[in-house]
């Protein structure tokens, strides 16, 4: 069975949610997020729901609201939501790289701060967030090579014309933010902090190849730095 839901639906949803972030009340934002999950999952392909910029910045900005709640639940919602957002079929026309950037630098930065855990509980949510944020990388990745692959989507035809804009608004300035974030923040949250399962190496190693692909000038250096954990690349 398929959610269909109409432009107007969706941005009172999202008008909706960002209210609930702003609440106390957890639960509500948890069911709100896996919501906004669900309509993300189960749209047809064929039915834009952010047909503009700013509605895909909308429902970008209130991920990120979620991913940046300190309720690991929330945030590990939020992430689930983020990896569906990341779908060729939901970016805006023309595609927000720049939105797309601050939604992984958000999910990133927040795997950078998880404490070390001190219960078997938290340690399993601890997990269950790093997870679904690897799976939101990777779906970023993916989305990335599939606008390389789309000159019209690759050039990004309408974006303003300010070139400071242009260079933000990017698809070069996301593939930077990737290699970026990989490099420091994924390679060392997952080598050296956590304990990673066989889902997360899946996600991880599925994440570094795409890294071979959206920037391989950058390759021969990024290569040495798998081979020394102690270095930064970019």
């Amino acid at each position: 069975m398929y959610i269909c839901v109409i432009t107007v639906g969706i941005e009172s949803l999202v008008r909706s949610l960002k209210e609930a972030l702003r609440l106390t009340n957890l639960e509500l934002q948890k069911q709100g997020l896996l919501l906004l999950t669900e309509i993300l999952e189960r749209q047809p392909s064929g039915v834009r729901l952010f047909p503009s910029g700013p509605g895909f910045a909308a429902v970008s900005e209130a991920v990120v609201t979620g991913v940046s709640s300190s309720c690991l639940q929330v945030a590990t919602q939020a992430a689930h939501a983020a990896s569906a957002l990341l779908r060729l079929n939901h970016q805006s026309s023309p595609v927000q790289y720049k939105e797309i950037q601050t939604l992984i630098e958000a999910i990133t930065n927040r795997c950078s701060e998880l404490p070390l855990p001190s219960s078997k509980s938290q340690a399993s949510r601890s997990r269950g967030l790093l997870l679904q944020a690897l799976v939101c990388f990777q779906a970023a990745c993916r989305l990335a090579e599939q606008c390389a692959s789309e000159p019209f989507l690759k050039e990004n035809a309408f974006t303003a014309p300010s070139k400071q804009g242009q260079a933000q608004n990017s698809l070069e300035s996301l593939c930077r933010c990737l290699l970026h974030c990989c490099d420091t923040v994924c390679i060392p949250t997952v080598t050296v902090r956590h304990a990673p399962s066989v889902q997360m190496l899946q996600c991880f190693y599925s994440i570094l190849s795409s890294q071979f692909t959206l920037f391989p000038s950058l390759m021969p250096l990024f290569a040495c730095k798998l081979g020394d954990s102690d270095s930064q690349m970019i």
